[in-house]
């Protein structure tokens, strides 16, 4: 396009965004040229098969709580693919460690104003997060950083915590390292680290009494961005709270939901939308079948008192919290649930009439398991209608309505 290669769909927006173009195909070993102009929003009626085309970028780092090197064999492929590509940070918001980028990478970023970007942060001090990372970073992260932000790039970034690893001191120097970042810092997320049974011996989880520190550290440090900049910026995930077992915070903690599909803000927007669901299905007659909800470990006491608020609009709830037991009892997030442990704990202690599972659980499409059992093979196994649904207004509208549909398009 315009005389240049094309290696990714930013290169094709890029190339197409003047309206005015050229463009050179190749079919059966001729080349056409094509002039070509469009209105503004018009489509040039493309479609590619992937978003870059000269293939995904893969992690080179070698970090101490990879998820998916703890991830055990025989899963789909795809499961054990580890990106580290700039480009999906752009379009997808995937995080990136910022560790594989060329020169050329870093023109291109300033260029075509390629922001925000989402970075895995860990630790700003370099030995810290050479740890991690198990490899010897240079130039250093926070160069990096300060490059971003120089350029005019904005980014937002995750800290994965260890503990003894990169908590307590180190924590607050990473935090005040951002802070000094200015307003390029979009946000900051605190997370727990993941750790399956074949995570690393020396690599333990948080335990629940540890978690109000983290929660008090981040509160203070949310005082700071706000003092300097207007707004907290950081963010400690729902994991946190429920490992404290501390209410969630209220929607205006996290200030428009900047990182919840990093689980940052699902559990309070789940609960927001069953308090609305309630008020608009309250006094609706309700149908008499038992309701199955399936969930991890770690919601469980959310559902919990969902239900027993269903339970008093007349509706039949019953909470199944499934130990992972393909993973270990130290997962406990309802996404990470696999079709086999859903099937041994539910013949262990009965179905409903219907049964609710996850929309997390599922792949993108909402077709497979990560142990590759489909809506299909769990009906099969378990002899009762599966629906797969994200939030509990889901499970009462079943109720009400006149028939029974056996499955549900989750809502995201």
């Amino acid at each position: 396009m315009n005389g240049q290669p094309v290696s990714d769909v930013l290169d094709f927006r890029c190339c197409t965004a003047s309206g005015v173009f050229t463009l050179s195909v190749e079919r059966d070993g001729e080349e056409t040229l094509y002039e070509l102009a469009l209105d503004e929003g018009e489509p040039l009626g493309i479609e590619f098969a992937d978003a870059v085309f000269d293939g995904l970028r893969r992690c080179r780092n070698k970090c101490l709580f990879c998820f998916v090197r703890q991830l055990p064999r025989g899963l789909r492929r795809s499961l054990y693919v580890r990106d580290d590509d700039y480009r999906y940070s752009f379009l997808y918001g995937n995080f990136v460690t910022l560790t594989n980028l060329t020169e050329g990478d870093w023109q291109r970023l300033a260029e075509q104003r390629l922001s925000p970007l989402y970075v895995s942060v860990h630790a700003t001090e370099q030995d810290v997060r050479n740890r991690l990372l198990g490899i010897f970073e240079r130039p250093s992260l926070m160069d990096k950083l300060a490059r971003l932000s120089e350029q005019g790039l904005a980014f937002h970034t995750q800290i994965v915590l260890l503990p003894e690893v990169n908590d307590d001191a180190h924590l607050e120097r990473s935090l005040g390292d951002l802070l000094a970042l200015g307003e390029s810092v979009l946000s900051a997320s605190v997370v727990p680290v993941g750790l399956t049974k074949l995570a690393l011996p020396e690599l333990r989880p948080y335990r629940p009494d540890e978690a109000p520190a983290v929660i008090a550290q981040v509160r203070r440090w949310r005082g700071a961005f706000r003092r300097a900049h207007g707004r907290s910026t950081v963010y400690a995930a729902d994991e946190w709270f429920l490992l404290a077992k501390r209410p969630v915070p209220s929607a205006r903690y996290y200030e428009g939901f900047p990182q919840v599909q990093n689980g940052v803000g699902l559990v309070r927007q789940f609960l927001d939308g069953w308090k609305r669901a309630k008020r608009s299905l309250a006094g609706q007659p309700l149908r008499a079948e038992e309701r199955l909800v399936v969930c991890g470990t770690l919601i469980a006491p959310i559902w919990q008192q969902v239900a027993q608020e269903m339970a008093g609009l007349g509706a039949r709830v019953r909470v199944l919290p499934v130990p992972n037991r393909a993973l270990g009892e130290t997962v406990t997030v309802s996404g990470l649930l696999f079709g086999a442990d859903v099937i041994a704990a539910m013949r262990e202690r009965g179905a409903g009439d219907i049964v609710y599972l996850p929309r997390a659980m599922f792949n993108a499409e909402g077709t497979l398991t990560l142990d590759g059992y489909s809506t299909d093979g769990l009906e099969r196994e378990l002899g009762v209608p599966v629906i797969v649904a994200a939030e509990a207004a889901e499970v009462l509208e079943e109720f009400g309505r006149a028939c029974c549909a056996h499955r549900a398009t989750a809502v995201e």
